[in-house]
């Protein structure tokens, strides 16, 4: 009689890691330590000022090319390291949160936003003008971050979509404090995410407000120099930020005008970065 075959041991478990991202609570089954440890590190772990009511599953499992990725059970991306897997698994919970807020009226705009001295400030440019360095600087010098990278509107109020910031090499010197609190697994002397409840020491509490200051940051040659302004000079510049999801163009347009109402506007050309946040402190007085 043939001997019986070993019993197995139950199958370890992967780790499991939650976090929210608006209106979801993603929950990701990582495949091993290296894939939960990059994951740790580009979560954003902000507080939100309303329940999440959609629930997201993501499990991650090794195969002989790396990693295989499942929405909801269904295969979702192949992945070659623990940082793609961390990237596959982030794009697609953005893609549908911003659809969701889309369906809910929200409209999105390419922004950063802050809470500075009790007003709240959105800073809009081109990419590289300088607004993920500016805002992080008025939020060691006390200000509230609540994101660089993406602000919804809605009937006049914002807020700001949680994604970790990313430096550029060399900004760390304009950031004390950011340098320690650059995200694991990253490469050396490429662009880093960033940690802003570990370099501010404070919670990422994200809040839901009308803006007071509408600032458009310009590259110049020149000193920092802030000017006031007026919403039909800003808005071009608004609308060139704007990222559609499901929206018309009216649709768009309405919630620019409706953000616009009742706030100040100004135009800030950047300069040193120092001086450049002296100007923006005095203009939102």
């Amino acid at each position: 009689m043939p001997c019986p075959a070993p019993r197995r041991g139950p199958d370890p478990i992967a780790p499991a890691r939650t976090f929210r991202l608006l209106w979801h609570e993603v929950t990701v089954g990582t495949a091993d330590d290296a894939t939960d440890a990059a994951l740790a590190g580009a979560v954003p772990a902000a507080e939100h000022p309303f329940d999440a009511t959609r629930r997201q599953r993501y499990d991650v499992t090794r195969n002989p090319a790396g990693y295989a990725v499942a929405e909801e059970g269904d295969e979702a991306a192949v992945a070659m390291t623990p940082q793609a897997v961390c990237d596959a698994i982030l794009a697609r919970c953005f893609r549908r949160a911003v659809e969701l807020a889309s369906l809910k009226g929200w409209v999105r705009v390419r922004a950063a936003l802050l809470d500075l001295d009790g007003s709240r400030v959105l800073l809009v440019g081109p990419s590289g003008v300088g607004k993920t360095v500016l805002s992080l600087r008025l939020a060691l010098g006390g200000a509230v971050f609540q994101g660089d990278d993406s602000v919804l509107l809605h009937q006049g109020s914002t807020f700001a979509v949680p994604c970790l910031p990313i430096i550029r090499p060399g900004a760390e010197e304009l950031l004390p404090n950011f340098a320690g609190a650059l995200a694991p697994g990253w490469l050396a002397g490429g662009p880093a995410r960033v940690d802003p409840c570990t370099a501010l020491e404070a919670p990422w509490r994200l809040r839901i407000a009308r803006v007071d200051h509408v600032v458009v940051l310009e590259r110049s040659g020149h000193g920092a120099i802030c000017v006031a302004s007026t919403p039909a000079h800003v808005l071009p510049d608004l609308a060139g930020a704007l990222m559609p999801v499901t929206e018309s163009r009216p649709v768009m347009l309405r919630a620019l005008t409706a953000m616009l109402s009742g706030a100040r506007c100004h135009r800030l050309s950047v300069g040193d970065p120092r001086e450049t946040e002296r100007a923006l402190r005095r203009a939102a007085c």
